[in-house]
């Protein structure tokens, strides 16, 4: 579940909410709702993966070697998940019936392990493998096309660190030919199929992120392709996908360009080729883009998803290849990849988004009105200091927790899906709370609370019991702290805790058991006045790193984690002022 946190003042005892209204824009994407998904979700797909004819979730967790299906209730809500183990890294997952058993199976490219692993769909979202099919350097990305118009799913994945595209063509019984390879530009990492130029053999479009360009590579018959053209676009383009974007029955498409703050949309001529790209502002660092109709007015529109300042940005389309200006709604932290369907069976589209940092998914389920209006005020326990939302009662609606630094207590409002909250309800923790982490600490499917006592220097684990309440605090000693991180320290599959100590320049990790408590800690030293904390692989290593804000000097502390729960020598970045860790950089 999400557990970003605002920090704000209100009156005594009040909490403040936003709701959704039918002023100024063209679109709704409603109330977000965050769910669990595994470790660093780095894409995701939409499909009917379970073979009842109702939307799933598929997620590739590249921190966690797996794949997450959340099966959908076709109601927008998803209350059975399914984790299952893949090749190391997966950075990419596509849904097609490989072995037309009638049963949808997945694609994952795992670029740890260099390498396709298609999995065979057993039915109610589960899954085992099939075959593991070796692709080029680290393949970063998968899709799924007929490319010899035989009606059997072929596969295509770009390999990062081979500057190819690597086609298989499928025999329609889960086998596949021998692998063929197409030169790209440089450091391609992500690819769309489609026919470009109408002449029913698809093209692959191919995002080139070290050579700054797309690569459009010309099918041809029996599903080989032949020249590459290639197009620039922004800086670092590490997302593509097509569309109709001005209604002339021709695909267009268009680029996230990672480092530039823009999309890219290249329209086609109508026989193939591309006009020049125009760039639309997006938020910073836009991971991903989709296209769909979000407003309902049967023109498509783009939604990027923007790592550095964790929004969802929505250009609306004018039909005619254009986009106004972007509307940014709050997304998980370090959100990574975005996908678009009706998940809740209305008609309207709604959109997924994969969280990296805080492991979750969230949905905004589109309703087709409007913004936000006035706020609505609900009284909770006096003086709130933070607030996260969570679905603490597994009733499909988003609960409200408060942190109250004058009752050293939690309060809980159970949500009514409407966007009204019960009477607070207090559950106990130290002196001083803080801050408040939510994550299921012992595996039993409910979420628990992490309470950072700034005023006793520990932190309150709170177990809960899946219904809305949660039982007595345990308390662990960490010393004056006012930020923590929860995440895997030591690779054993159980969350551990960093937290800053401001008083003596450092963090203590403190390793959890998997069963709600935390057993030994460490420390490591910090800058002056170390006051936020956020953990991350920020070193590309596939271990967790930390990432420190010092009040005091100001500075940025990085350590590197060694897989193992140590960490080396801080690395310090001056930056001038006081300083706030927000989503961890990539």
């Amino acid at each position: 579940m999400d557990t970003k946190r605002f920090t704000f003042l209100t009156p005594a005892g009040v909490v403040g909410l936003l709701l959704a209204s039918s002023s100024a824009l063209a679109f709704d994407l409603g109330v977000r709702v965050d769910l669990a998904a595994g470790f660093h979700p780095n894409a995701l797909a939409i499909g009917d993966v379970s073979g009842d004819g109702r939307p799933d979730l598929v997620l590739a967790n590249s921190g966690g070697n797996s794949v997450t299906i959340l099966v959908g209730n076709g109601a927008g809500r998803f209350d059975q998940r399914v984790d299952v183990a893949t090749g190391l890294t997966p950075l990419s997952v596509a849904i097609a019936d490989f072995d037309r058993d009638g049963l949808p199976d997945l694609a994952v490219a795992s670029v740890g392990a260099n390498s396709v692993l298609v999995l065979r769909g057993l039915g109610a979202g589960q899954f085992a493998p099939l075959v593991t099919l070796a692709a080029g350097a680290s393949p970063s990305a998968v899709v799924v096309g007929d490319f010899n118009a035989d009606d059997r799913p072929d596969l295509a994945v770009a390999n990062y660190g081979s500057n190819t595209a690597s086609v298989w063509l499928g025999d329609g019984g889960g086998g596949f030919g021998p692998r063929s390879d197409y030169a790209t530009g440089t450091n391609p990492m992500a690819l769309a199929v489609g026919d470009m130029n109408g002449d029913g053999d698809p093209e692959l479009v191919v995002a080139n992120y070290g050579s700054n360009s797309v690569s459009v590579l010309s099918g041809g018959p029996g599903g080989t392709f032949g020249a590459r053209t290639d197009h620039p676009t922004g800086t670092r383009p590490s997302s593509v996908a097509l569309g109709d974007l001005n209604a002339d029955f021709s695909l267009d498409l268009a680029v996230a360009n990672r480092f530039s703050d823009t999309a890219t949309v290249f329209l086609n001529d109508g026989a193939g080729a591309l006009l020049p790209g125009v760039g639309y502002a997006t938020g910073t660092r836009p991971y991903a883009v989709a296209v769909g109709d979000l407003d309902g007015d049967t023109r498509p529109d783009l939604a990027t998803v923007n790592a550095i300042d964790n929004t969802l940005s929505v250009l609306t389309g004018d039909g005619a290849g254009g986009f106004g200006p972007k509307s940014d709604l709050a997304a998980g932290s370090s959100p990574f990849a975005v996908a678009i369907g009706d998940l809740s069976g209305d008609g309207q589209l709604d959109l997924a988004v994969a969280n990296f940092n805080p492991n979750t998914v969230s949905l905004f389920l589109g309703r087709g009105a409007g913004p936000f209006g006035p706020s609505t005020n609900f009284v909770g326990l006096w003086a709130p200091e933070t607030i996260a939302l969570a679905d603490f009662d597994k009733d499909g609606d988003l609960d409200l927790v408060t942190g109250t630094s004058q009752g050293n207590a939690v309060g809980v409002m159970l949500g009514g899906g409407d966007g009204t909250f019960g009477s607070a309800t207090a559950f106990g923790t130290g002196y001083d709370p803080r801050e408040v982490e939510i994550a299921d600490l012992n595996g039993d499917g409910n979420l628990d609370f992490v309470v950072g006592n700034f005023g006793s220097g520990t932190v309150s684990v709170l177990q809960g019991n899946g219904l809305g309440s949660f039982g007595p605090k345990t308390d662990f000693f960490t010393g004056t702290s006012w930020s923590l991180a929860l995440a895997q320290l030591n690779q054993d599959n159980h969350l551990d805790l960093a937290a800053v100590i401001l008083n003596a320049d450092s963090v203590r990790v403190m390793f959890g058991n998997g069963a709600g408590a935390f057993d030994g800690d460490a420390t490591f030293a910090t800058g002056q006045d170390p006051i936020y904390i956020q953990a991350g692989d920020v070193s590309g290593d596939g271990k967790a790193d930390l990432v420190v804000g010092n009040w005091g000097d100001p500075t940025i502390s990085v350590l590197l984690g060694n897989g193992a729960g140590g960490f080396g020598p801080k690395t310090d970045y001056p930056i001038g002022g006081y300083t706030r860790v927000g989503a961890n950089l990539r």
